[in-house]
């Protein structure tokens, strides 16, 4: 079997995502781009760890400029008069930085549920945060 360039499987790798995501299987694809079945889903691992890394990479970098933002917005109001206009500025900046760091992790506090006893709540998480349903 002939070796494959990086840059040649760097192709096939993105080919493959994208026919993976149109609902094609690895034999079908394999036919396509006249490569092992096997071949088209280790290209298809490989590719997708590598994305993986780069976005941690990139949410730890984000992060890090966020949390330089509440440091220096802290630093910003230990010098300031309490009645400064600038005040609720820099409060706003590091909450909302907190929040951007919070997104990106996926820490989200819990929605507060009002529940009167004796009826039944089912309760569950989803990507969206906390839900509720009346039995």
């Amino acid at each position: 079997m002939a070796r494959i360039s990086k840059a040649r499987k760097d192709e096939l790798a993105a080919q493959i995502v994208e026919l993976v995501a149109r609902g094609w299987n690895f034999a079908k694809i394999g036919k396509h781009l006249h490569i092992d079945r096997r071949t088209a889903s280790k290209f298809y691992k490989d590719e997708l760890a590598d994305r993986a890394e780069h976005r941690d990479h990139e949410r730890e970098k984000s992060i890090a400029q966020y949390e330089a933002v509440i440091k220096e917005a802290w630093a910003r109001l230990e010098g300031l008069n309490s009645n400064s206009l600038n005040v609720s500025g820099l409060l706003n900046a590091i909450r909302q930085a907190q929040q951007a760091i919070d997104d990106l992790t996926g820490v989200k506090a819990p929605t507060k549920v009002q529940h009167t006893p004796g009826e039944e709540v089912e309760v569950y998480w989803d990507d969206e945060g906390l839900l509720t349903s009346d039995d």
